[in-house]
């Protein structure tokens, strides 16, 4: 008897095995804010409601990517520049999630991921500190904590899944690196900056700029579930749905 099976798109697929399944298409993309997945382009890939086009600083060529192409950046003067939306920060009650793939050529500075604050005083940054202290920093209005990283993340090219998650209905961050949770620190309430976003430098240090690459850039004004985070985690597929 022929066998016949249905991918998540119900396309059939004609043999005994079951289709295969790419993980990243069990991720809903309801309250995606900006999805970019960096393809010689910086336009956004799914046509959301909050995030615009970037104004790409002194970046780099586009490089080879985790899929496809990459944004790269210089460490010493590239960054992407958004405008202002507050509502692309964390302070729904639904929570909030930043996702991202990185791949470093730099092992020692401030490298930041995300800048939307007044230093300070009020919003929040992302910073990957992986020479001496060996962390994720996260300021929160202006508290810092840092959420130390695993033995042999970013100490060489190698691409890895960065995740930043505001928990639901908690002023409560987990942090997340290739599906390993860093830990859960309870803020105070969050403060809206009324900043632009920054990606790949923070604002208020000169130093802090990105050495390395940045693909499959996501934000969310939800939490991504854990299981939602293995799969974008596994890295076998883009996000697509």
């Amino acid at each position: 008897m022929l066998n016949l099976n249905l991918n998540l798109n119900n396309t059939p697929i004609f043999g005994g095995e079951p289709a295969p399944v790419c993980p990243a298409e069990l991720i809903s993309t309801t309250s995606i804010m900006g999805y970019y997945k960096f393809n010689d382009d910086y336009t956004k890939s799914l046509g959301e409601a909050f995030f615009g086009t970037p104004s790409p600083n002194n970046m780099e060529p586009f490089a080879t990517g985790k899929f496809g192409s990459a944004a790269s950046f210089n460490g010493t003067n590239s960054w992407l520049a958004y405008g202002n939306n507050n509502t692309m920060e964390p302070d729904g009650i639904a929570g909030w999630t930043l996702s991202t793939w990185v791949s470093l050529d730099d092992y020692s500075n401030n490298q930041s991921i995300w800048d939307k604050r007044t230093p300070g005083s009020n919003g929040m940054r992302v910073l990957l500190r992986p020479g001496v202290i060996r962390d994720i920093l996260v300021t929160w209005n202006t508290q810092n904590v840092g959420y130390s990283l695993p033995a042999g993340v970013f100490t060489d090219d190698t691409w890895h899944h960065v995740v930043v998650r505001q928990n639901a209905g908690a002023n409560t961050f987990t942090v997340f690196v290739d599906d390993v949770s860093l830990g859960t620190v309870t803020r105070t309430s969050y403060t809206l900056s009324s900043q632009n976003l920054n990606v790949g430098r923070d604002r208020g240090n000169s130093s802090s700029y990105l050495n390395g690459r940045l693909d499959e850039y996501s934000v969310w004004d939800r939490a991504l579930t854990n299981e939602e985070i293995t799969a974008l985690a596994a890295g076998t597929c883009p996000l697509t749905t």
